[in-house]
């Protein structure tokens, strides 16, 4: 079996490898449908993550209330737990851009039902206490999302899961407003998305792109895009040389003008390890290439784009990426020795994106943490 290298603290990583990162303290347990925001410390100017968040999700036996806080300089884990937060999984999370000390929490389910909307929570950072608020407007009807798109202070909604492998039928976009605490029901021209769940809604300069999803026993691989300035929906042309399968419960985030997903199940039943990009300023799809091993198949993940920076000459660098394969098989050693070289011609700095849980179609649920290097 081929083992990853392993993300060291002050080392630059190699693009087209996975890494695992393996830090120190109280680590979330197995569990899917969690979500995760990267944070900035409000004294770092240069918006560089120094945690990560990770909120909620489930097992077979439970829904979970923790927080859990990925410091990216120290590695290490940290588990809170700030009463009055309702448990759940596949639900929003999202920082708005005028309070970034608040993380608001949204929607999702639990056990036995899915959460109303109205009932909006959020984790203040500098007391480390969860707010309930009621919400005002039109909100949506319950549902799963666990991806969302925020785009300042608002997070936005189109469909979702109501039961089982059934979306909503309600094709309407929903806006829920920070700043005066309200839902509202947005006029859309265009012709909207079918209804769906397990789709993904990310934002790239005021557009919202809505990629893949599944409707019953039909899987999707389209694209769709949301203008926001217009109001209006856009199919777009994709060029078709080389597209992702189609896929349900998959991560996607973005980075710069590029759109990458990871995962998710197949029509087929399968869960999926591959990784793609859509560069959206020519509308076409590539599959990122991984030298090595990728990530165990997998679903209904958390994952974010984080920041990392480090401090040290290149020729350290390589050092402590050969100590950090020593210790794994000679299989793994000897399949990425040749791309151990770090990356300094573009500076000590990086982003990444990091996957964290998930569960595969056999039933078997995550509790690993990996990073890969984004163009």
């Amino acid at each position: 079996m081929e083992l990853h290298p392993i993300l060291e603290e002050n080392v630059l990583p190699k693009s087209s490898l996975w890494y695992v990162v393996s830090a120190f303290g109280d680590r979330p347990s197995l569990r899917v449908g969690h979500t995760s925001v990267s944070i900035a410390s409000a004294d770092t100017s240069d918006g560089m993550t120094q945690k990560v968040l990770i909120v909620g999700g489930a097992n077979p036996s439970e829904c979970f209330s923790d927080v859990h806080t990925l410091d990216t300089n120290t590695l290490s884990w940290n588990l809170l737990t700030p009463p009055g937060f309702n448990s759940r999984y596949e639900h929003i999370s999202f920082i708005p851009s005028s309070q970034p000390d608040r993380v608001y929490v949204l929607a999702g389910a639990t056990q036995e039902s899915n959460i109303a909307e109205g009932f909006v929570q959020y984790f203040d950072l500098k007391t480390e206490k969860w707010i309930s608020v009621k919400a005002s407007g039109t909100a949506p009807s319950p549902r799963t999302h666990h991806t969302t798109a925020s785009c300042g202070d608002c997070v936005y909604v189109f469909s979702g899961g109501k039961s089982g492998a059934e979306p909503v039928q309600d094709r309407q976009v929903y806006s829920y407003d920070v700043s005066s605490n309200s839902w509202s029901s947005l006029s859309i021209s265009g012709e909207s998305p079918s209804p769906r769940h397990g789709h993904s809604l990310t934002v790239i300069a005021n557009k919202i792109y809505c990629f893949g999803g599944m409707a019953g026993s039909k899987f999707y691989n389209d694209l769709h895009i949301l203008d926001l300035e217009k109001g209006c929906w856009i199919t777009p042309k994709i060029k078709k040389r080389n597209l992702p399968e189609p896929r349900a419960a998959h991560a996607a985030v973005t980075e710069g003008t590029n759109l990458y997903i990871f995962g998710g199940m197949s029509k087929e039943g399968m869960a999926l390890d591959d990784l793609w990009k859509l560069d959206t300023s020519t509308m076409q799809w590539s599959q990122c290439q991984v030298e090595g091993a990728p990530p165990a198949p997998r679903l209904d993940m958390a994952c974010c784009v984080i920041s990392w920076s480090i401090e040290m000459d290149s020729e350290k660098q390589v050092e402590e990426v050969s100590e950090s394969l020593a210790n794994a098989s000679l299989e793994a050693q000897e399949g990425a020795s040749n791309h151990l070289q770090a990356d300094s011609s573009k500076g000590n700095t990086c982003k990444m994106i990091l996957v964290h849980g998930g569960m595969d179609t056999q039933g078997e649920i995550f509790d690993d943490c990996l990073v890969y290097k984004l163009e």
